[in-house]
C-alpha cells in the first residue's frame, strides 16, 4: 500500500517526539515495520539518540535537583517504558544512582578534603558516599583530573615497610602473585574475593594502616575489593619484581623470595589465594596458568621433604592458557600444613583455609 507524504510526515513527527515505532503505527493504521522504514529513510536513529542534547542535558538537572527517574520522565514526556534510557544518559555523564541525595556541604567537604592530599576511596568511606566514582564526578564539575598522577590537587604519601615483618610482607607478597592486581597506569593495587572471605581483606587493610596507605573496599555483586592508590607502593612492589597488568602465562618467582629463609609465609599466602584442597583427592593443591611458577614452589616444598606432584591440563578453548596444578602428596599432608603455618598468626591467616588445611589433618 502507498501512503502520502503528508502521513509519512505525521508519522515522523510522532516518532520524534518519543513515541516507539509500534506506537505510531498503531496510532496511524500503519505495519510498524514500514514506520521503521521511514524513520531510517529520514536518518532517525532509534533509541536513545533520537533525543536532543537539550533533552539529555534537562534530565540531568532535574535529576541532580532531587526528581526521580519516573518524574524526569513524566516532565520530559518520555513514555513510563522508556524511563530506563535516562539512566544511560546519567551514566555516561558520570552521576550514580545515589549521585542526587548528597548536599552541596558534603560535595564541598568532599573537594575539601581530596584538596588536602586524602584519596577518594577515603573520601567516600568518611562522608559514607556510595562510590568514589561520585566523589571523581563531584571533582571533573570543578575541572580537577580524574588520573591520579596528573592531578595537581593529589600528594603522594609516605609509605613505611620499615614497619611490617619480612613474614608479614612474604605472606601478602604470596596472597598479591595469587589474587592481586597492579596497574601502573594509575598506581592502583587491588585484591578482589568472594564476600566470603572479607576477614583476609580487613586484615591486610590493617597492613596498610601500617605502611600508611588509605585502602578503600568496593563490593560488586558476590564479591568484594580492597584497593589502594599510590605511585610509591606500586614502585616499591616492582621493584621487588611483581608484575604489573595481565599476569596470566608469565609468572616467575622472584630469586629474593626463592631464597628468604622465610618463604612459607610466601607460599602460605599464594596457597591461600589460588589453593585449597582437591575435592577429588583431599589433598592441598596449587592453581596457576604458570607451569614454570609452580615448578619454583615444588622445588622450595620437596627441599623441606614434602613430595609434590605437577599436572598441566589443556583447555578446551585453544586461545586459553593451559590449567597446571601442583598437588601435595597426601603422606606429606602434616607436613605440608606445619610448614606454610609455621611462624604464622592469627592477623595472618585466611580463616576458611586454615579451617580447611586444620581438617585435612583428622
Amino acid at each position: 500500500m502507498r501512503y502520502g507524504k503528508e502521513i509519512k510526515q505525521k508519522a515522523i513527527n510522532l516518532y520524534q517526539k518519543g513515541l516507539t515505532a509500534t506506537n505510531v503505527g498503531k496510532e496511524l493504521g500503519i505495519p510498524t515495520q514500514t514506520i521503521v522504514t521511514w524513520t531510517q529513510k529520514a536518518n532517525i536513529n532509534r533509541g536513545h539518540n533520537k533525543y536532543s542534547k537539550e533533552t539529555k542535558q534537562k534530565a540531568l538537572s532535574l535529576y541532580k535537583s532531587g526528581k526521580t527517574i519516573d518524574q524526569v520522565a513524566e516532565e520530559l514526556g518520555i513514555e513510563p517504558s522508556k524511563a530506563n534510557i535516562i539512566w544511560v544518559w546519567l551514566k555516561k555523564k558520570g552521576v550514580s544512582r545515589g549521585h542526587k541525595k548528597y548536599s552541596l556541604e558534603t560535595k564541598q567537604k568532599a573537594l575539601k578534603l581530596y584538596k588536602a592530599g586524602v584519596g577518594t576511596q577515603t573520601i567516600a568511606e568518611k562522608l559514607s558516599v556510595n562510590s568514589p566514582m561520585t566523589v571523581w564526578y563531584w571533582l571533573k564539575e570543578e575541572g580537577i583530573s580524574r588520573n591520579v598522577q596528573e592531578s595537581a590537587h593529589y600528594k603522594e604519601k609516605k609509605i613505611s615497610p620499615s614497619k611490617i615483618t619480612d613474614a608479614n610482607l612474604l605472606w601478602y607478597m604470596g596472597f598479591l602473585f595469587g589474587d592481586g592486581h597492579l596497574e601502573k597506569r594509575n598506581y592502583r593495587i587491588c585484591i578482589e574475593l568472594n564476600k566470603k572471605d572479607l576477614d583476609i581483606l580487613e586484615k591486610f587493610q590493617k597492613l596498610y594502616h601500617k605502611l600508611n596507605l588509605d585502602g578503600a573496599f568496593y563490593t560488586r555483586k558476590n564479591n568484594i575489593a580492597l584497593t589502594v592508590y599510590s605511585k610509591k607502593f606500586a614502585e616499591y612492589l616492582q621493584e621487588r619484581q611483581f608484575p604489573e597488568g595481565n599476569r596470566i602465562g608469565k609468572m616467575v618467582l622472584p630469586e629474593w623470595i626463592k631464597n628468604h629463609p622465610k618463604v612459607n609465609h610466601f607460599i602460605r599466602g599464594f596457597w591461600e589465594a589460588d589453593g585449597g584442597i582437591d575435592i577429588n583427592s583431599n589433598r592441598a593443591a596449587f592453581y596457576s596458568t604458570s607451569k614454570q611458577f609452580l615448578e619454583s614452589i615444588k622445588d622450595i616444598l620437596e627441599e623441606n621433604n614434602i613430595k609434590c606432584y605437577l599436572n598441566t591440563r589443556k583447555q578446551r578453548n585453544i586461545n586459553w592458557k593451559p590449567s597446571n596444578n601442583l598437588r601435595v602428596s597426601k603422606k606429606d599432608t602434616e607436613k605440608f600444613v606445619k610448614y606454610i603455618y609455621n611462624g604464622s598468626r592469627e592477623n595472618t591467616r585466611m580463616n576458611r583455609k586454615y579451617i580447611a588445611a586444620k581438617a585435612m589433618l583428622v
